[in-house]
């Protein structure tokens, strides 16, 4: 059994798009994205049920790339 998160964040100005990734808690976040969306919300699938996870966000857009939010904390059930 696996389980899903959606992850939603506020819109960034000249964002084209979202770049997101996600990681079990203790280990070390990903270089790599994950996961792309258009819109303030982002799924992402096949997650461990009780595991703790970390997701992290960022916006790609015509002023360059952000920084990588602070680490959002979820566990799914």
């Amino acid at each position: 059994m696996r389980g899903d998160a959606i992850i939603g964040y506020s819109k960034v100005k000249f964002a084209n798009y979202y770049e997101g990734r996600h990681y079990k808690a203790g280990e070390p976040a990903p270089k790599d994205m994950t996961a792309t969306s258009k819109s303030t919300k982002m799924l992402f699938e096949a997650l461990e049920p009780g595991q703790n996870y970390l997701f992290e966000v960022r916006s790609r857009g015509t002023k360059g790339t952000s920084e990588w939010s602070a680490p959002i904390p979820f566990m799914p059930r």
